[in-house]
């Protein structure tokens, strides 16, 4: 019976990125079997995520919390629920119950960091995000694209890190590595959308933040510079196209974001 429902699991698992409904139908099936047990629990949870069910996810879940409030992954689902639920305020207590519980739940500083800055407390969601780093270093499925980038063999490099992006695992350490990617092969706009979609990923990330800015600014003076080479007229500098001006601001925007001053 044992083995029968650790088979069930783990197809449940390997459907959960491509099919959630087949993967909560097998979670479900292994909790008629054996009701209350953790993970087929869990995978149930995550399947209603990802299938948009949150109000059910957030059920089973609270249910769960009560039965296990010691948990400290039962609490960080309980926090992702909430979350994808929009209830913010629950969603931070869960997570910081879960970090009260395990002060190395990399994944709970991450999410608490989100919900501290949708809560407009960004001085607790840099601190998390901060934890959140200096835990989460360089994850083991990157180290074949590190190894590639260190030797040089950047397209190996990419290759890898987008393997591990498609899969979900570690999106901002990818997205970081692929940034620094285009930056060696002095790619502009794949280093911007990089770094965009680290932002959009992980707002607090200064570091990002800052290295965005700055990749907007130099663009700028450079193509200012150009303009003024090519004979730019006086009266034409103050027309500088759209896009160009639009871009400036954005660096703007950036700068004053991590208390830079900008030209």
């Amino acid at each position: 019976m044992l083995a029968s429902i650790d088979l069930e699991l783990m197809r449940a698992s390997m459907l959960l990125e491509t099919d959630p409904a087949a993967a909560a139908r097998l979670a479900g099936a292994v909790l008629k079997a054996q009701p209350g047990h953790d993970a087929a629990t869990l995978l149930l949870t995550t399947a209603c995520r990802r299938l948009g069910d949150s109000a059910s996810a957030v059920d089973i879940m609270e249910a769960l919390g009560k039965l296990q409030p010691d948990a400290a992954l039962i609490q960080l689902e309980l926090g992702r629920t909430y979350a994808a639920c929009g209830r913010v305020a629950e969603g931070i207590s869960a997570l910081e119950q879960a970090l009260k519980l395990d002060q190395t739940l990399v994944d709970a500083w991450s999410e608490v960091s989100k919900l501290h800055l949708l809560a407009g407390r960004t001085g607790a969601a840099d601190a998390a995000y901060i934890k959140y780093r200096r835990l989460a270093g360089n994850p083991a499925e990157l180290s074949d694209a590190y190894r590639a980038f260190d030797l040089g063999q950047l397209p190996a490099a990419e290759l890898e890190a987008r393997k591990v992006l498609r899969s979900g695992g570690s999106p901002v350490a990818a997205l970081t590595l692929l940034a620094a990617i285009a930056s060696r092969r002095g790619d502009d706009l794949g280093e911007e959308l990089a770094l965009d979609q680290i932002l959009a990923q992980a707002p607090c990330d200064n570091a990002a933040r800052e290295q965005l800015a700055q990749l907007q600014l130099t663009h700028f003076r450079g193509r200012i510079g150009h303009l003024v080479g090519c004979g730019l007229g006086l009266g034409e500098r103050n027309h500088i196209p759209d896009a160009v001006g639009t871009r400036h601001q954005h660096g703007q925007q950036q700068i004053r974001k991590f208390g830079g001053v900008g030209p």
